[in-house]
């Protein structure tokens, strides 16, 4: 018995609109969201972390792509948070809300 085929075309420049505005306005929301939390959650010594904390939209050198990145600007954002995963936590709520 043949198997019934399907022919499918992708309109590249479309997709790559979709993913150029609504997906990355959404996933700036979530990122704000993301962000939010994180500076309610930040641990505070001299509060530079914690206001360092924002939400970035770049596009992708490699790949061409926007991506949507949530992190602090100072130097040891790292052992912040492979002590205390406050930004890993932040996602974490954001994906329960």
């Amino acid at each position: 018995m043949a198997r019934p085929s399907a022919r499918v075309e992708v309109d590249e420049q479309a997709l790559q609109r979709f993913l150029d505005t609504d997906a990355i306005k959404l996933a700036t929301v979530v990122g704000e969201k993301v962000a939010a939390r994180a500076r309610t959650t930040a641990p505070v010594l001299s509060g530079a972390y914690r206001d360092g904390i924002d939400v970035q939209v770049a596009r992708d050198a490699s790949t061409g792509h926007k991506t949507v990145r949530v992190g602090s600007s100072v130097a040891y954002t790292m052992v912040i948070e492979a002590r205390t995963g406050n930004l890993a936590r932040a996602l974490d709520a954001a994906r329960e809300a």
